[in-house]
This record gives C-alpha cells, structure tokens and sequence, in this order.
C-alpha cells in the first residue's frame, strides 16, 4: 500500500494504492486505489491479495498423484507410478507465480526391456513381444553348439534384463584315443609284415621248383651266390 495524504495522515482527499506481492493477485471486484471522501468515508471497499492458482492436475493413468490442500502458489504436487511402470517427467512440479506448473506434467509408461540379442548358433523364446517387466525370454543352442550363460533372463522394473545374454559355443570334437591310435597303427605294421613274408615264401617255392635233383648234365651250373637281401631271392 502507498498513500499520499495532502490534508493530514488519512484525512479528506488521502489515496491509497495497492499492489500485491509476486504470487498474488487482487480480487477483481475490488479498486486498486482508494480515496477519502467528505464524509470521511472510503470510496471503495479495501481491496484483498490472494494466492495465484495453477491448473488442476489429475491422477495420472497407472499412478499416484500427492498434493497439498490446493493448487495455488508454492504448492507442490509428488508423483509416483504403479508397480510395472516408469515415470516419465519430473518427480515434483511446484505452482509458480505465473500461475503455472515448473514442470511438464510427468506421465507413466510400461516397464520394457529392450530386445534380446539372439546367440550365434542358437534361439530364444519371449512371452511378450514387447518385452513388458515381468516377462521372461528361454534361451536355447542349436544342435552341435553348448550353451554358455543363463538359460532364461527376466525384464527388471527397472527395465533391464536379470542375466546377460548367453552364448552358444561349438561342441569340440572329442580327442581321439592313444591306445586306440596305437593299436591300429600296430596292426598296420603287422599286416605288413604278414604281406611281405608271405610273398617272399612264395618266390623260394618258385625257385626250389626249378632246381632238378635227377639230372645227368656234365655241365656243372656255375655256383650261385646269394646276398641278404630280397633282390637275391628274386
């Protein structure tokens, strides 16, 4: 209030004007100024400041809303969203002087996970393709492939997944035996030797076949000499 009193402090012809602090606003059935008239009586009723009021929010779908007794100037309202949802927005929004929120309205959405990445050499099964909290994703290799992790994972509230993504690694070969490799090698070696042994034997038969204990020949055969080795034989 700011007054101007020409005759004496509130006397005949003194004005009052009145403002309101930031925040408030004057009723509008009230003056602005007052003055005094003759009759030592004010022109007007005294005008009054109240706080200025923000929308009316409303509880958000698949949330809380938690506000004071009004929605009016410094008021603040808290939201939060059911079990499953994310908010999206900020927590709190305040009713500023301008007569509006500090804050976009905050909305609730589903908890989703992001696909899941499929292994190399194997599948996965979801039950939801939207991947909402809650839902589970089985993981399985191909034949000839070992799985490497979890088999399952499970979308969080948070949104994200309970497990790694697993792998699917080859199947090594199994190594083959020493023993097993031995023997058939032995065995090898020994149907070999039967083979060369056997055709040796035969080239004496065919050579003691030749030789003729009756005969009356004076030529004498010159002696033949024998090495040691196979190409004597032959």
């Amino acid at each position: 209030m700011a007054c101007s009193h020409p005759l004496g402090s509130f006397s005949y012809l003194s004005t009052c004007t009145f403002t309101c602090e930031e925040g408030y606003e004057r009723l509008a059935s009230s003056s602005a100024t007052l003055q005094c008239g003759a009759s030592g009586q004010w022109n007007d009723s005294q005008p009054q400041c109240i706080a200025v009021s923000c929308p009316t929010l409303q509880q958000p779908q698949d949330g809380a809303i938690s506000c004071g007794e009004d929605f009016t100037f410094g008021s603040s309202c808290n939201f939060n969203c059911s079990e499953g949802y994310l908010l999206k927005g900020a927590i709190t929004v305040t009713c500023t002087s301008a007569a509006e929120w500090s804050e976009e309205i905050p909305h609730c959405e589903a908890v989703q996970c992001p696909s899941p990445v499929v292994p190399l050499g194997g599948q996965v099964s979801c039950e939801a393709p939207s991947h909402p909290w809650g839902s589970v994703c089985n993981f399985s290799c191909d034949e000839g492939y070992d799985h490497q992790g979890a088999p399952n994972m499970q979308c969080s509230r948070s949104g994200e997944w309970s497990a790694e993504t697993p792998t699917c690694t080859a199947t090594p070969e199994p190594p083959l035996n020493p023993t097993i490799l031995g023997l058939a090698a032995g065995g090898a070696v020994s149907l070999s030797g039967l083979s060369l042994a056997a055709w040796l034997l035969k080239r004496i038969r065919q050579k003691a076949n030749k030789f003729d204990l009756n005969s009356t020949s004076d030529i004498e055969e010159p002696l033949q000499t024998y090495r040691n080795s196979i190409d004597s034989l032959i």
